[in-house]
């Protein structure tokens, strides 16, 4: 099974605001980029689709497979860490909520703090897993051979250091920019049998499909 997961286009943000995930919305930037995607997608010819319920998830996966007559079934497990608890604070208050050490290693990733009583990254790191494993036996069941996943960069990461056996530290040596896709052969107990791609804009036709001259090299790289 060819598995291809794409990471959201751009989706608003602020420096100055935790904002809570129902207003993280693409950008307009995100949605022509995500509309871009669809001559990727039309190549790689999925044949099943699961997507993150999160709203730049979602909006992603509507405007990127436009024509692909498919409809994307939600899973609420492969959304990315969320903190409900700092929803709309500032960075000050978040301050004096975590301590400032914690907001300033949250400024460079999220997955190196773990709130008071909010989801911890380890927890996360398992949900999102185990939900890839649902994921790849649901589709062995229904016989797609080529699957696309719609979510986001930390749970991607998450899923690299779990199957490589890389320590969960170190997840964010697996660069996955927004709108590009790591693609990995598993079987449908979720064995990895090939990285493919790592970090890609490119896909590769179904197997047996003509092939144009530079259509798609698979080199292995770590970003």
């Amino acid at each position: 099974m060819i598995l291809a997961l794409l990471r959201h286009t751009a989706a608003i943000s602020s420096s100055e605001v935790y904002l809570p995930d129902d207003r993280r919305v693409l950008t307009e930037c995100g949605r022509t980029h995500a509309a871009a995607l669809r001559p990727a997608l039309s190549r790689f010819a999925p044949d099943a689709v699961w997507c993150s319920p999160l709203r730049r998830a979602v909006e992603t996966w509507t405007l990127a497979g436009t024509g692909l007559g498919l409809d994307a079934r939600l899973r609420k497990d492969l959304g990315e860490r969320s903190f409900p608890s700092l929803a709309g604070l500032t960075l000050p208050q978040i301050a004096a909520r975590i301590g400032p050490a914690q907001t300033a290693l949250a400024g460079v990733s999220t997955d190196l703090v773990d709130p008071p009583g909010e989801e911890s990254v380890r927890a996360a790191s398992r949900r999102f897993v185990a939900a890839m494993g649902s994921v790849v036996r649901e589709a062995a069941a229904l016989g797609a051979e080529r699957v696309l996943v719609v979510s986001h960069g930390g749970p991607s990461s998450w899923l690299l250091c779990h199957l490589l056996g890389v320590p969960l530290e170190r997840n964010r040596v697996f660069r996955h920019d927004q709108g590009r896709f790591h693609l990995l052969e598993v079987d449908e107990n979720l064995t990895l049998a090939m990285a493919i791609a790592l970090n890609t804009a490119q896909l590769p036709e179904p197997r047996g499909a003509p092939e144009p001259p530079g259509q798609f090299t698979a080199p292995f790289s770590w970003h």
